[in-house]
């Protein structure tokens, strides 16, 4: 139950049992997360939803790909915008161009939402 107590449910049954609400190490649950647990930080430019935008953190590529990358404003620190995914296909808006990237290059660059 542990798992899914509200702090409304944890409430009621600690003042039903006696439980000191005041004393932590006699608490159910020490921290009640009842929502849904929230999209990692950082991800895979290929996980990024349609529509979102996201600031490029990594890019595990180490080659003249990243340099051209860079040169399209896609690089650390700047923000993009995913305008669509289809397939193996990622359209993606910089601050100063669109371009379209294969599956293995979006898997490659790691955006924080």
């Amino acid at each position: 139950m542990e798992h899914i107590l509200t702090r409304d449910v944890e409430t009621r049954l600690s003042n039903l049992l006696g439980v000191d609400m005041e004393d932590d190490s006699n608490l159910f649950c020490h921290e009640v997360n009842v929502n849904v647990e929230p999209e990692p930080d950082f991800l895979p430019l290929t996980n990024l939803k349609e529509g979102k935008t996201a600031k490029v953190r990594i890019i595990l590529e180490n080659n003249e790909m990243t340099k051209t990358l860079e040169q399209a404003g896609l690089s650390p620190g700047n923000t993009i915008l995913l305008k669509k995914s289809k397939g193996s296909s990622y359209d993606i808006e910089t601050e100063s161009t669109t371009l379209s990237l294969d599956e293995d290059i979006a898997a490659k660059i790691i955006v924080q939402n």
